[in-house]
């Protein structure tokens, strides 16, 4: 038989519990608005990936429908569909002139199309199953794809297999000129240099004197090639110099894990994103943030977020005036550079 205090105890107990549930729902509201200038939601399924076309103002999305969706920005409409994928799209490429696309399905299945055309003129099978990286060399018919091979799309064959076997995708990155490869992976104490056509290793970043280890998640060149920046599990963002081979600047970004990092066009800014974990909106929610921060002095420039569906990936468009981030809701939010600074 409940006693009186018991009674009390259970009301407290569940006013308690509404009084969670009610800031929790206003700290979603808050928190979930991105400032984005717009956003699409072009596939089924919350996963979603994206490339830039070089030189335009268009946008190619893949989703878990298998398809991948040439966007017009400025119209914020479809262009063009391309099929033919057996599986969730986890990986888009563009050769450096923009004529073909590529992309990769879970399963490791790659198809190459005309860009303008929607023609398929290749198709291999990688047989990867799990999140790809795909990269064109330049505008050749070689791809780098599920993280340690070199194909080639004409013989459809590997063409080498890289000595860094077992990245993760999001810690390496292949040279804008396509000639060297980075990687920034989890226990090696500064990111490496490679030769992108031989697998050679060619050099690896010096650490700074008292620089504290850190478990590296993802990296990206700057346009010129002259930069490489790294995100780490500990949300600590670092800017390494190719020339030098030192680390010129290292910040940290108040996120728990880094996603992504990129660079500006001009090399001019960095921008991340990464998960946090905190009682922000609901006790013990993740959130994502998307950062700009300066490359030279590693200032922070301004920053959006906030939405518990967290960010996985963000780019720049060629001309820099427009920045992308792959949402977990399915959507890619989309800003404006310069009212994003303004903010």
């Amino acid at each position: 038989m409940e006693t009186k205090m018991t009674t009390v105890l259970r009301k407290w107990a569940s006013l308690f519990l509404g009084l969670v549930i009610l800031l929790g729902a206003i700290g979603w509201i808050t928190s979930s608005r991105s400032d984005e200038d717009f956003s699409i939601a072009p596939h089924s399924g919350s996963g979603v990936c994206f490339a830039f076309v070089p030189n335009r103002l268009l946008l190619a999305t893949g989703g878990d429908d298998c398809v991948v969706k040439l966007w017009d920005l400025q119209k914020r409409e479809i262009i063009t569909t391309f099929a033919g994928l057996d599986a969730p799209v986890r990986a888009i490429a563009f050769t450096r002139d923009g004529k073909r696309l590529a992309a990769v399905s879970a399963f490791g299945k790659i198809i190459a199309w005309n860009a303008e055309t929607a023609e398929q003129v290749a198709i291999l099978n990688a047989n990867y199953n799990g999140l790809g990286v795909l990269s064109f060399l330049g505008d050749s018919n070689q791809v780098i794809v599920a993280n340690d091979r070199l194909w080639d799309l004409s013989s459809k064959s590997p063409r080498l297999v890289y000595p860094f076997g077992g990245v993760s995708g999001r810690d390496m990155a292949l040279s804008p000129d396509g000639t060297t490869i980075a990687t920034a992976i989890q226990g090696d104490s500064s990111p490496k240099i490679w030769d992108a056509k031989t697998g050679e290793r060619l050099f690896q970043f010096e650490v700074p004197k008292g620089e504290l280890p850190v478990a590296f998640w993802c990296a990206t060149y700057s346009h010129d090639g002259k930069q490489i920046a790294t995100g780490s599990m500990e949300g600590k963002l670092q800017l390494w110099d190719t020339k030098t081979r030192l680390m010129r600047v290292g910040v940290g970004t108040g996120t728990n894990r880094m996603m992504s990092v990129q660079f500006s066009p001009d090399g001019a800014m960095v921008a991340s994103t990464g998960a946090s974990t905190g009682a922000i909106g609901a006790i013990g929610a993740t959130y994502g943030k998307v950062k700009l921060w300066d490359s030279r002095s590693g200032r922070e420039l301004g920053s959006v977020g906030g939405s518990f569906a967290s960010y996985s990936a963000l780019d720049f468009s060629h001309d820099g005036s427009v920045l992308a981030a792959a949402c977990g809701d399915g959507t890619v939010k989309i800003w404006n550079v310069r009212r994003l600074l303004d903010k």
